[in-house]
């Protein structure tokens, strides 16, 4: 067995992670290299710089908020050494477009692990995840005819997928189990990103907020003047809750966004940009200047997707001495 074909035999793909972030660039500015030629004028050498450059300062400048929290997808392929650390060897973006059409971007292998069938791994990954996420069609823009063909041999033109009816509406008493089971999914989701100090007091935190606003959403919310929402799927005859967000008027106009959560067998659906969306509109419509939110330690992923949408961060603030807990605050002008 060569050396990487045994490298290969730890082959994992996996979503980017920001780590990630300086093998990917040098993947790409590698890959795009790889396509110079012989004889070419100066000029042309600067052009093409120039070009690989711009795509640097753009999309690949901010991974999270074009591909991840928009909706799509960004994969890396990756070989574990013997002293367990991970190489970044290819890789493959899905950009989506609309409700049902997604653009593959950046795909790349890397020189030495060309030619043995990561391309194609890649490919079957990314289709995947776009059928399970209710894409209909893949599109790619290249100008290379063999890759176009090998792409389209590989069915890049998705089946037509039944998406998931989704529904959001204002809170309902009947929604509560709902609501709490949503509300434990999301904080299980980063209960493992947290210090250790933090996690000894996770299923504390979650109980007092079932115990806290979440028993009272009526009184907490709505009465004073704010708002719930949840989005709602039919499941067996009945409408299952899969998302929520709240917001609660804090008076002079300024109204905070609480609660944001959506189940994990429904994430990468855009309900957290619905949600948001919804949110917003109403708020707009009843008065409300200015949103801002709390979000808590190493969730940087949550915060891109709130930046992604406009929210600006604005302070940082500690909201529990024993366990050290750092919340971050971000707020919207509407």
């Amino acid at each position: 067995m060569t050396t990487v074909d045994q490298q290969l035999a730890n082959l994992v793909i996996r979503q980017y992670r920001s780590l990630d972030h300086e093998e990917v660039v040098q993947l790409y500015l590698n890959g795009m290299r790889s396509y110079s030629f012989e004889g070419e004028d100066e000029a042309s050498k600067t052009l093409w710089e120039q070009v690989r450059q711009a795509s640097v300062n753009s999309d690949l400048a901010d991974i999270e908020g074009v591909y991840l929290t928009s909706g799509g997808n960004f994969w890396v392929a990756v070989v574990s050494s013997s002293d367990r650390e991970e190489e970044v060897i290819a890789m493959v973006g899905l950009q989506l477009h609309s409700g049902d059409l997604g653009e593959l971007r950046r795909m790349s292998v890397k020189e030495g692990y060309r030619r043995v069938g990561l391309g194609r791994k890649l490919l079957k990954h990314l289709e995947d995840w776009a059928r399970t996420h209710g894409l209909k069609r893949v599109k790619l823009s290249t100008g290379s005819t063999s890759l176009l063909t090998s792409v389209v041999q590989l069915s890049v033109l998705m089946a037509t997928v039944k998406q998931p009816e989704f529904c959001i509406r204002q809170y309902a008493p009947q929604d509560q189990e709902g609501v709490n089971a949503v509300f434990i999914d999301g904080c299980e989701f980063y209960r493992d990103s947290f210090p250790s100090h933090v996690q000894e007091h996770w299923t504390e935190f979650i109980q007092e907020g079932l115990d806290g606003d979440l028993s009272r959403i009526l009184s907490a919310y709505i009465a004073p003047g704010g708002n719930f929402w949840v989005v709602t799927t039919p499941e067996n005859s009945v409408h299952k809750v899969v998302g929520i967000v709240g917001l609660e008027d804090k008076g002079d106009g300024v109204g905070e966004l609480r609660r944001m959560a959506v189940s994990s067998a429904f994430r990468r659906h855009g309900l957290g940009r619905r949600l948001v969306n919804e949110l917003e509109t109403w708020a707009k419509d009843h008065g409300f200047t200015k949103i801002f939110l709390m979000n808590g330690g190493p969730k940087e992923d949550a915060r891109a997707f709130y930046r992604a949408i406009g929210y600006q961060d604005v302070g940082m603030k500690v909201v529990s001495v024993e366990p050290h807990v750092e919340v971050f605050q971000l707020a919207k002008q509407l």
